[in-house]
């Protein structure tokens, strides 16, 4: 979205700073002028420790504010949520979107390789459709007399002819063995 996650994380931490300070407030434990305060420690906590960069969180926040009076209760804060934010083996939210954005890339999947085979008497004068293969094969060329040609389902193979195979790299010895032999 055109806004990020910029605004919403400091908009959380707002939230909280003020829930926690309205707490503190109806508990009698601080006076009511502090809410700003805790509004402005909730911002910085929360973006510390999401994003952990205490100190950009601090230096942010200080620039928000225009206020260096409160820099050591950035500080604590910040510090605070950051090591609550590691204990809990949190990672940093723009390192785990990008882990989201990345495609996944399937293990199982094993690059093609183009081989070249002699045809074998095992599978002369046979169809390509007829023949029993092997999964994850893909017959491309047959070399005939010196001429290329396209291998389709109904094209006979020669002997002594040259194929081109398309196989996964781990198969080629299974391939090699089936045309060979």
């Amino acid at each position: 979205m055109p806004g990020g996650i910029f605004l919403p994380i400091l908009a959380l931490g707002a939230l909280s700073g003020m829930v926690f300070g309205l707490g503190m407030v109806e508990l009698h434990l601080m006076p009511r002028h502090f809410l700003p305060l805790f509004v402005i420690l909730g911002m910085a906590g929360y973006f510390g420790a999401v994003s952990k960069a205490p100190l950009t969180s601090m230096i942010l926040l200080t620039e928000m504010v225009g206020d260096l009076r409160q820099l050591m209760a950035l500080g604590t804060v910040t510090l605070v949520a950051y090591l609550v934010m590691d204990l809990l083996k949190g990672e940093p939210i723009y390192e785990a979107m990008l882990e989201r954005m990345a495609p996944k890339h399937d293990t199982s999947v094993v690059e093609p390789t183009l081989i070249e085979l002699t045809v074998s008497e095992k599978v002369a004068g046979k169809r390509v459709k007829d023949l029993e293969l092997p999964k994850n094969v893909l017959i491309t060329t047959q070399l005939h007399t010196g001429e290329a040609e396209v291998v389709s389902g109904d094209t006979v193979l020669q002997a002594v002819d040259t194929i081109f195979l398309g196989v996964n790299e781990p198969e080629i010895g299974v391939f090699r063995a089936y045309f060979m032999s």
